[in-house]
């Protein structure tokens, strides 16, 4: 009888039935039944969860079931652990005139022995479901530990294991571009303009491949390894088996500059100054170049012939920068005096108040659709704690705009003698970009009003908030 044999390892499951063992098994077993074992088929490091078209040897096994007589698995559990994906599996098999056999658990055609089938296709199901509780629990503990909990290592570190333990101690080649991202992130770069340094400059990543994207530096800059802890339901935990990058200070400025900035990642277009920061002075929207004229910002909403703002603000970008920037030299000469740095608010309780009331939204919910409360009592309770949810958000945004201010007066502060150099002719020799860097960094927002008369100067209609 020319048969088939099908191999299966998971990932949790490698240590405990190796292909080696299950191979041996198989054989023996076909040995006894003189089967002749015509191929063998194998998915490693697959979970039995994933359906048949996600297991490479599993689909080639089905498709070629013509050529043979009998398919030999260890248990019925490498075929599945998902019941429904089982039944369909093995409706194939009958369809194809081909039989089903387990070394472990020979196939039994009585009832019975289709019922003990069926039950052990159901408790896989069960063990795998088991064995999943265990892992989140595992990684729930871990987290709450502050601990690292396998898998990849993080870029910035490498896993060592001695007399201590197992655990992640940075990798200083690593851990000095990952310092870098941050202190550009800091100055105002972008995480796509990051990306490209990163690229530019053939830093190779964790594998060895130079190809940043911003996602991935969005991520790293965001990442709780980089102070050794771990996100979780409290907080931030903190103390475990991570060797920290970053103080918590340091870490909570990025947050506030990333949440500040939300919405921002992309194209930084090709002007100095950014529509971003410039305001028209009737309807507050932003403003953007004018594709249909040349070198000029206008109203978005004008743009977009809205109604909120039928007569939105146009200005010549020339006009702008050159007024920008000669206010830009006056205030880094003169306003060193008037730089502080505020006090700031951590986040982090912040943030976990605002996770358990979001819970608490969730429970209540739960126990409205369940019948346990009353729509009244539900809609009261619900009021109570979509106030306190709206209260701690303004709370939070209060909290990240001040720790942007921070992180930024810091920044200023320590440079601002080399900002001061930048006058005159060393203005132009800077590239497009370095100087909306600078404008960024020390401008919050630069509100242009309609013009009253023509050739209205810009002095009397451009006004500027320094940060």
């Amino acid at each position: 009888m020319r048969t088939f044999a099908y191999i299966r390892v998971s990932k949790e499951r490698d240590g405990m039935v190796s292909p080696e063992i299950q191979a041996d098994e198989i054989a023996r077993h076909c040995e006894r039944r003189g089967w002749m074992i015509a191929e063998t088929f194998t998915d490693i490091d697959l979970s039995g969860k994933l359906p048949p078209e996600k297991r490479p040897g599993l689909q080639e096994l089905l498709s070629r079931l013509p050529e043979c007589d009998m398919v030999v698995v260890y248990r019925i559990d490498r075929l599945s652990r998902e019941p429904a994906d089982y039944y369909a599996i093995t409706a194939m098999l009958r369809e194809a005139g081909v039989g089903i056999d387990a070394a472990a658990q020979p196939h039994d055609a009585s009832p019975e022995g289709e019922l003990v089938w069926d039950i052990s296709a159901v408790l896989a199901r069960y063990e795998s479901l088991k064995l999943g509780a265990r892992l989140k629990d595992m990684h729930r503990r871990l987290a709450s530990q502050g601990r690292w909990s396998g898998g990849t290592v993080p870029y910035g570190w490498r896993h060592i294991k001695d007399e201590h333990g197992s655990r992640l101690v940075l990798e200083p080649e690593e851990a000095k571009w990952r310092r870098w991202m941050h202190q550009q992130y800091a100055a105002g770069w972008s995480c796509r303009r990051i990306a490209a340094g990163l690229n530019e400059r053939a830093v190779p990543t964790k594998r060895g491949i130079a190809i940043w994207g911003d996602g991935r530096i969005h991520a790293m800059l965001s990442s709780p390894y980089q102070v050794g802890g771990r996100n979780t339901e409290d907080g931030l935990a903190t103390g475990g088996n991570v060797e920290p990058l970053l103080t918590q200070e340091e870490y909570a400025r990025t947050l506030a500059l990333m949440a500040a900035r939300h919405g921002k990642r992309g194209r930084t277009g090709v002007h100095a100054i950014p529509g971003s920061i410039c305001r028209c002075g009737n309807c507050g929207g932003p403003l953007m170049a004018h594709k249909g004229g040349r070198g000029v910002y206008i109203c978005r909403q004008r743009r977009q012939r809205s109604t909120r703002c039928p007569t939105g603000v146009s200005i010549g970008y020339n006009v702008l920068e050159d007024y920008v920037v000669r206010e830009l030299m006056r205030h880094l000469r003169g306003a060193r005096a008037r730089l502080r740095v505020q006090p700031t608010q951590d986040l982090f309780p912040i943030e976990a108040e605002l996770a358990k009331v979001k819970e608490s939204l969730g429970k209540l919910a739960v126990m409205a659709a369940e019948g346990t409360m009353g729509i009244d009592e539900y809609q009261t309770a619900r009021a109570m704690q979509r106030k306190r949810l709206e209260a701690l958000q303004a709370k939070r945004d209060r909290a990240s705009r001040s720790l942007e201010t921070s992180a930024r007066s810091q920044l200023l502060r320590d440079s601002w003698e080399d900002l001061g150099i930048i006058v005159g002719e060393s203005w132009d020799v800077l590239s497009v970009q370095a100087r909306r860097d600078i404008i960024e960094l020390v401008i919050d927002q630069i509100v242009v009003d309609p013009a009253k008369r023509a050739r209205m100067p810009a002095r009397e209609r451009v006004r500027i908030r320094w940060r």
